[in-house]
């Protein structure tokens, strides 16, 4: 069978199968009808006429199922209505409503109807007074959480029922209230700030929340869970911008979460540098970045001249900030000291140069011969052979050594990553080749073709020292935030009067 045939006779199948969709929708409605569904037998007969417009069969169908399937469906939507289940029968009569839509375009509505638009405003109306009557069961038991769920559900048919919105506000201040009589402070916040969603500030919900935000704060900061308090008193700047001391506080807890991270110059045991490059200080300048992009506020990095300065100020002496010594234990205002020692510079170029052997195809008009004997001009092939250079070359730059991260205060070591990278350029092309590869009449191999267009220069020393470092630099500063740049878990206060202490 040709690919034409079966095209051909893929397209007729499909020509067939829907061609057929309508009279198979029309014939299954005519079947739902004869058992008594008039219903499903109505929706039937509407996606046939999606299928052909004004199709006589779906139409005769509609004729005669219309008015026992709205019966149906009305009777439903009454049975609903009379079991007060208002959701469910809102949603049959918004059916319903569609379908009579439908039979009235088509001219096919021929009996009279219940006003929908006035039964759905009913329902929706029906549904809010039942759940607004659950919700106020709730409320008169202090159960306001379940009473702010059913204020809302009974807002969701009746946007502005009755005084809904006023009581979902009086649940949230009250519900605030018995949290934080429960010592559960947070959620207490959480509720009276809820309260502005609908009303702003309402009654001394600002108050409230700013105190134990406040105390919050204060707590933490008597802990010295610095990073804690910050995040406390910064939510409480946010709408109260000017309670009590609370900016000068949140200064304060800042400076002292803050985690200073100081770097020593690289040591390079390995004898060589890299075109001119000073591999610690591009590193450095690497890893600092990725430390403030990506870390917290509270990152506080320290270069080699800050630290040398910091260390003529205690008198240690340059020394004693070494690896290998433990005079950098007496150093104060840092927390963590960085160390980086390089042992292994290394270029490494290889090149190879040999000639191959391959050959080419060449054209050129022949007298041919065809089967009856008859001669005709064609095309003759013939191959022959060439050659080329085929040159390969490559360079790797390794570094290698390894970087300590050290807890200043005890001398613990937190991090002792070993480094360890390496980037390769290599390329592979042709040259020299023994054929004139601009004549017509020649097809070299497409092989060959692809590596006398090959790149031919081997990336520059420089950029691959630079591609190794930046690897370098943006693993050191992943390491540093993993490992340092922590916010321990901390714990609220276990009541109110651990909250409201002040020593």
């Amino acid at each position: 069978m040709t690919k034409k045939l079966m095209l051909s006779l893929v397209i007729l199948c499909v020509s067939v199968l829907f061609g057929c969709a309508h009279y198979n929708l029309a014939k299954n409605g005519i079947k739902l009808a004869e058992s008594g569904n008039h219903w499903e037998a109505s929706k039937k007969y509407f996606e046939s006429l999606e299928k052909k417009p004004g199709y006589d069969k779906a139409i005769d169908g509609l004729r005669a199922s219309a008015e026992p399937a709205y019966d149906h469906k009305l009777q439903l939507a009454t049975a609903y209505e009379n079991q007060t289940n208002y959701e469910s029968a809102k949603h049959e009569y918004e059916e319903l409503g569609d379908f009579c839509n439908k039979l009235k375009r088509l001219g096919l509505l021929n009996f009279v109807t219940v006003d929908f638009q006035k039964k759905i405003s009913q329902m929706k109306s029906g549904a809010s007074e039942k759940y607004y009557v659950e919700a106020e069961n709730h409320f008169q038991n202090s159960e306001f959480i379940d009473a702010i769920r059913n204020y809302q559900s009974a807002l969701k048919f009746s946007p502005d029922y009755k005084d809904a919105k006023h009581k979902i506000v009086e649940c949230c201040y009250l519900e605030g209230n018995k949290k934080y009589s429960a010592n559960e402070f947070r959620d207490a916040v959480a509720n009276w700030e809820k309260c502005w969603d609908f009303k702003p500030g309402f009654k001394d919900s600002v108050n409230k929340v700013s105190e134990v935000l406040y105390h919050l704060g204060r707590y933490f900061e008597r802990h010295k869970h610095f990073r804690a308090a910050f995040t406390d008193y910064a939510h409480l700047l946010e709408f109260n911008p000017n309670y009590k001391d609370t900016s000068q506080r949140k200064e304060k807890v800042e400076r002292l979460a803050a985690t200073r991270i100081a770097f020593t110059p690289f040591k390079n045991v390995s004898g060589r540098d890299f075109s001119g490059i000073a591999i610690d200080d591009v590193v450095f300048e690497l890893t600092k970045g990725i430390l403030l992009n990506r870390g917290s506020r509270f990152i506080r990095v320290i270069d080699r001249e800050e630290l040398r300065t910091i260390i003529e100020e205690q008198g240690l002496g340059l020394s004693g900030v070494t690896e290998g010594s433990g005079t950098f234990k007496k150093l104060k205002n840092v927390e963590y000291i960085v160390f980086g020692k390089i042992n292994r510079l290394r270029v490494v170029p290889k090149s190879t140069s040999n000639r191959q052997k391959n050959t080419y195809t060449y054209r050129y008009d022949c007298i041919k011969t065809n089967r009856k004997g008859e001669q005709y001009k064609g095309t003759c092939y013939v191959e022959k052979d060439m050659s080329y250079v085929l040159k390969k070359a490559s360079i790797s730059v390794e570094v290698g050594g390894s970087i300590k991260i050290v807890e200043v205060n005890t001398g613990r070591t937190l991090v002792n990553h070993p480094i360890k990278e390496k980037e390769v350029d290599q390329i592979e092309y042709a040259l020299d080749i023994t054929v004139n590869i601009h004549d017509s009449s020649i097809d070299i191999p497409r092989k060959v073709e692809e590596l006398l267009k090959a790149r031919d220069q081997l990336e520059d020393e420089g950029d691959l020292v630079d591609v190794v470092v930046k690897k370098i630099g943006k693993e050191l500063g992943l390491k540093i935030l993993t490992n340092i740049d922590i916010t321990p878990p901390v714990s609220d206060p276990a009541n109110k009067k651990e909250l409201l202490a002040t020593k």
